[in-house]
């Protein structure tokens, strides 16, 4: 870049000077009083063209320079936009400001999906390895019938846990397109998550978790499905990662035009530095505890992503040990 500079700012000097010889050359020879320069002369005009000519090279090659001098950081920037030694013009520090942070954008979703395609090959392969073995041996004929029955029953198990893998990931594939359609229309948040709750009873008596609902009628424009969807893995994630003899506390307001959907839990509860990526595919907390209870890692995800669509907000409080309470504020 220097190099380029001195050259560029050698040629306009010495075009200058050319320019500057032949100006004075017909400057003196227009006032001489002696033998003046006549007006018709072809000189004169040999003179004017080259004075313009000199004068565009000048500003051709200066507005090179400058443009080059512009381009050349942003070309730095493009090359390595975490680079913080380019130096940049103040009117070009938004721009550099932009490409950094659609920088950390695609580095971000680049590793988001590199885990995610790791975490899927894991999820899947877990279940099919157990179906296999167990069919394996109930072919070979080993074990008693007793044996035999819980192979069966472990078949089923690990084949119902492929199932809910794989359709929870066809729904974040179908959540994640631009096209997906969002039926909107009138709903009571209410109604739905008193249904929600009414459906997931008999799995929360297996858990040996109580579930509560309450709140006053709060009518909005959404998806009735996706509702249902995001009230049902908040619920679900609840209970699952509760305490035995816990409670599930579902609560739905308004304030100020705004519904307020609530789901606490009196579980486990989530760390402060595992806060920001539970709504992170397959990211799980307490990932041996995560297999016991048979989730798939991808409810919170799904329910970030119906919260999106509606424009819904989600705040989380929690402590470990203390129970956790999510709130999606729709506005």
């Amino acid at each position: 870049m220097k190099k380029q500079a001195t050259v560029y700012l050698t040629v306009i000097v010495v075009a200058m000077i050319v320019g500057a010889c032949f100006l004075t050359t017909l400057v003196i020879g227009l006032v001489d009083d002696v033998n003046p320069l006549p007006l018709d002369s072809p000189y004169l005009y040999l003179g004017l063209a080259s004075v313009v000519i000199v004068c565009l090279l000048i500003a051709v090659l200066m507005c090179r320079h400058i443009v080059r001098r512009i381009v050349e950081p942003v070309e730095r920037l493009t090359e390595d936009p975490e680079d913080t030694s380019v130096e940049l013009y103040r009117e070009l520090e938004p721009v550099a400001q932009t490409m950094r942070a659609q920088h950390e954008e695609i580095v971000k979703n680049d590793r988001m999906r590199s885990e995610f395609t790791a975490n899927v090959s894991h999820e899947l392969k877990t279940p099919l390895t157990a179906i296999s073995g167990y069919a394996e041996l109930i072919a070979s004929g080993m074990g008693s019938p007793e044996d035999q029955k819980h192979f069966a029953d472990e078949i089923h198990r690990n084949s119902n846990r492929l199932l809910m893998l794989i359709d929870d990931i066809i729904r974040l594939s179908e959540l994640d397109t631009a096209q997906i359609q969002v039926d909107m229309e009138n709903v009571n948040l209410l109604e739905i998550a008193q249904s929600c709750v009414e459906n997931l009873k008999a799995s929360a008596a297996d858990h040996k978790v109580t579930l509560h609902c309450d709140g006053k009628p709060a009518h909005m424009k959404a998806d009735r499905t996706m509702m249902e969807e995001l009230i049902f893995n908040l619920c679900d994630n609840a209970i699952r990662y509760n305490n035995e003899g816990g409670q599930v506390f579902v609560n739905v307001s308004t304030n100020r035009g705004v519904v307020l959907l609530s789901v606490k839990d009196t579980g486990i509860g989530i760390p402060k530095e595992h806060q920001d990526r539970i709504f992170e595919r397959f990211y799980r907390v307490d990932k041996s505890r995560s297999k016991r209870s048979g989730g798939t890692g991808l409810g919170l995800a799904i329910v970030k992503h119906v919260a999106a669509l509606h424009d819904g907000e989600i705040t989380v409080e929690s402590e470990a040990g203390q129970g956790t309470e999510i709130t999606i504020a729709f506005k």
